[in-house]
């Protein structure tokens, strides 16, 4: 609920940080030595203390006033506010303008802003977009306009939830900047079909320019059309904060995009400086492209390190990441930086293949559907679920008959050459022989190690066991008809650590499977056993 200007019970910072009672603002500040921008951070008229303003690489925070001062470099072009609890800012489309262009070269500026409180906060929801990729290509577009709309119509069904959205990278696809087109404000008026939320954007390894050299060149396009490349915000008790961990190592033909998964030493520091300003109990969101750990555990980040370094003592950390387009989940938060890494998968899927090819079964290369995740904000207190786009909320696992599986590249795939059948083959795994072993194969993609899978026979429970594979309905509906196409098979199957299986007692018995996630919420599926496989058998989640 916007109105007036007294914020949310609760800090400036997000949490357990007293509030100055707002001053009249002072027309006529007077300035240290050195400052070359300065500005207010108000509301109606009043300036708020305490807000956190920085221009890429100094952090500064308002007085009693709201005025704030900083001696700047001037190097990305712009200052921004770390914007409090209890407040939002106003929108340019979708884009939040919690940042403001400053001039190269200027001796003195003022940048001003301007808040608006929102009472709300303390209970407020999180949709975080994976992986998008639009390039003007297999009907990307027709398709994202199915999850645009799905979310559009959640807005408008949900007048009274407090929400917001987070994009993990990869809104576009750089190579067809030149070639498509399609570009950022191409994007900008797509995602504008979702109207009223404020989306918040991460940068990805193909935002960047092709055409332009090294990381901060490549980067420029992003923060002159998005925003700032790095930056943090606060809302209701979270403190989020939104990174570029792609070091882009361009050389500037348009070639080929290089890069390195790593957060550069000015944004460390700059992130050190950041989280001075809040409490150690405050609960923080770190939101990036690429992800921090690998689906085993151990680090993927080059320097995971020095980021894990600069959350030591902070009381509880989440990590939103995309950028591999499948769904994993690492808990570490019994370690001494209690951390839990969502790597989100991916709206495109496959990069929109499979729901080009087989209208409409979107789905990933560890065979989770296209979609996106919805975080529920309470307290200091977190839920989630990964949503499928055009699925019910409860659709959180597909289950198998594997006694039906066995691809024939022959038979599935006819219109392939030798060469492409041959590929095939060697990327079908056990999927290529057929098997009587009776077992059931469960793929359950949001999963970590506080869900439950059980699987019942006759009511009497079968061992479950989880094991590392392929998902057989991204085999069929990608590897075998992207073969029989004659194409190469760019995004094949990828195994996963979320598949599950369990070993009935014969090949026509039905089987309860019972899954409980991390939450208590409960999802059941009665299986009847011959189960078709198929393409068709599974579309719309049939």
């Amino acid at each position: 609920m916007l109105a007036g200007c007294t914020p949310a019970a609760g800090s400036i910072g997000g949490d357990d940080k007293p509030l100055t009672p707002p001053e009249e603002v002072s027309p006529a500040p007077d300035l240290k030595t050195g400052t070359n921008v300065y500005g207010y951070v108000s509301c109606d008229g009043k300036g708020i203390p305490g807000v956190v303003v920085s221009d890429g690489y100094a952090v500064t925070e308002t007085d009693r006033d709201g005025l704030y001062q900083l001696k700047s470099g001037l190097k990305m072009g712009y200052v921004f506010i770390s914007i409090p609890s209890g407040y939002r800012v106003a929108s340019d489309g979708i884009l939040p303008q919690f940042h403001r262009s400053l001039e190269k070269g200027k001796k003195l500026q003022q940048r001003d802003f301007e808040l608006v409180a929102d009472r709300d906060q303390n209970e407020h929801e999180v949709i975080v977009i994976g992986d998008i990729q639009l390039a003007r290509r297999s009907d990307d577009i027709g398709q994202f306009r199915h999850f645009t709309d799905e979310l559009d119509a959640y807005v408008r069904a949900n007048p009274d939830k407090n929400m917001f959205a987070l994009t993990l990278g990869d809104m576009t696809w750089d190579s067809h900047w030149l070639s498509g087109p399609y570009g950022f404000s191409d994007y900008l008026r797509d995602m504008s079909r979702v109207r009223g939320l404020q989306v918040f954007h991460a940068m990805g390894n193909h935002d960047h320019e092709l055409e332009a050299e090294g990381d901060f060149l490549t980067s420029a396009k992003f923060r002159q059309m998005i925003g700032p490349s790095y930056y943090s915000f606060n809302f209701g008790r979270f403190h989020y904060v939104v990174l570029d961990n792609i070091e882009c190592t361009n050389d500037g033909t348009g070639e080929k995009a290089r890069y390195n998964t790593r957060l550069v030493e000015d944004q460390i520091d700059w992130l050190e400086k950041d989280l001075s300003h809040i409490s150690p109990t405050t609960p923080v969101v770190i939101v990036m492209h690429a992800p921090l750990f690998k689906e085993s555990g151990s680090k993927s980040l080059k320097n995971a390190d020095e980021l894990l370094e600069c959350l030591d003592g902070l009381s509880r950390v989440y990590i939103l990441s995309g950028h591999t387009h499948i769904i994993y989940n690492v808990d570490k938060l019994d370690g001494t930086t209690p951390v839990m890494e969502l790597n989100s998968g991916a709206v495109c899927a496959t990069w929109w293949y499979t729901g080009y090819d087989h209208p409409w079964l979107h789905i990933g290369r560890d065979g989770a559907p296209g979609g996106y995740r919805v975080m529920d904000m309470s307290g200091k207190d977190v839920k989630w679920r990964f949503k499928g786009i055009e699925q019910p909320e409860d659709f959180q696992f597909r289950s198998y008959d594997r006694n039906m599986i066995a691809i024939d590249p022959l038979r599935d795939a006819p219109d392939a050459d030798e060469a492409h059948r041959q590929i095939l083959a060697e990327s079908l795994g056990e999927y290529g022989l057929a098997s009587e072993d009776n077992y059931v194969y469960i793929n359950v993609w949001d999963w970590d190690p506080a869900w439950k899978v059980e699987v019942f026979e006759g009511g009497k429970a079968l061992e479950v066991e989880k094991f590392k594979g392929t998902d057989p309905l991204h085999v069929l509906a990608y590897n075998v008809t992207r073969s029989n196409m004659n194409r190469t098979l760019s995004f094949p199957a990828k195994e996963t650590g979320h598949m599950f299986r369990a070993k009935a007692s014969a090949p026509d018995t039905e089987v309860e499977i019972r899954v409980t996630d991390r939450f208590g919420r409960v999802y059941v599926e009665k299986m009847s056993r011959p189960k078709e496989f198929s393409v068709e058998a599974y579309m719309n989640n049939k």
